[in-house]
């Protein structure tokens, strides 16, 4: 007695399923296996990729969304005097002004002192608007000079004057420890040399974890190769480039400050 021919295997894989499904339609049942099998075919090494690449572009722009709806939801897109800033933006109760060692003895040889120690006048004056502190160093004053006259009538009176031998301010006692008393953490350096004691002095302060701002304007050195270099080493050490009119507005913030009027007197 011959045996009954059993169906093929695909058509056996097709029908025993339709048993055990029971509500479940062959119909239905044969439609999934065809997507199934059509799922399968089309999924190449390209075409793989190119569905996880589509995934993740999709997934990093959801959360993306997300992370700009939860900010708006938290309010800190908000237009507010007490909203926080960017780190590089100047505060004015954070900040610290520094003169380094604007002496007589550079007046005939700094290039362009005329225009550094205006420059510098400017700041310190700001700065006092501002009620910002001030620090001035002086180099061997007895043999380089006190600081120059344009910029120590606008000193204010309770300035802390510190003589200093070394190159780097961060090097003299006085200096560091007359800093850390103020207890605040971004320092506008402006004074010369620019390659010599202003370089180093930003290297150590940045070094020390301090966010060091440096107007170009208010900087230079004997030599303009000088000044240049000294310029781009301390920009690729991090300090934060400017002028002394972006320094000042950053500090006075807005018009409705009652200090603007005379900031805006200052830069013109």
């Amino acid at each position: 007695m011959r045996r009954a021919r059993r169906p093929p295997r695909r058509q056996r894989r097709e029908r025993e399923p339709d048993e055990a499904l029971g509500n479940l339609c062959a119909r239905e049942f044969r439609l999934r296996i065809a997507i199934r099998s059509r799922s399968a075919a089309a999924r190449s090494p390209r075409r793989v990729a190119s569905i996880r690449s589509r995934a993740l572009r999709l997934a990093i722009a959801a959360a993306r969304d997300s992370r700009v709806e939860t900010h708006l939801r938290r309010g800190s897109l908000v237009a507010s005097p007490a909203a926080p800033r960017h780190p590089r933006l100047l505060d004015r109760d954070a900040a610290v002004v520094v003169v380094i060692d604007v002496q007589e003895a550079y007046r005939e040889v700094l290039f362009e002192y005329t225009r550094v120690a205006r420059a510098v006048s400017v700041l310190v004056q700001g700065a006092a608007a501002l009620a910002v502190p001030v620090l001035v160093t002086e180099q061997y004053p007895k043999g380089l000079g006190h600081t120059a006259a344009e910029v120590a009538e606008h000193l204010p009176r309770a300035v802390t004057r510190i003589e200093k031998l070394t190159l780097s301010c961060c090097g003299t006692p006085l200096f560091v420890s007359t800093l850390a008393r103020l207890r605040r953490q971004q320092v506008i350096l402006a004074g010369i040399e620019t390659h010599a004691c202003v370089n180093q002095t930003a290297h150590d302060l940045i070094a020390a974890g301090y966010a060091v701002h440096l107007p170009r304007d208010t900087t230079s050195s004997r030599r303009a190769e000088d000044a240049t270099i000294g310029w781009e080493k301390m920009l690729g050490a991090g300090v934060v480039p400017g002028t002394v009119e972006s320094v000042l507005l950053e500090l006075v913030r807005t018009a409705a400050s009652p200090e603007f009027k005379t900031i805006q007197h200052l830069i013109k």
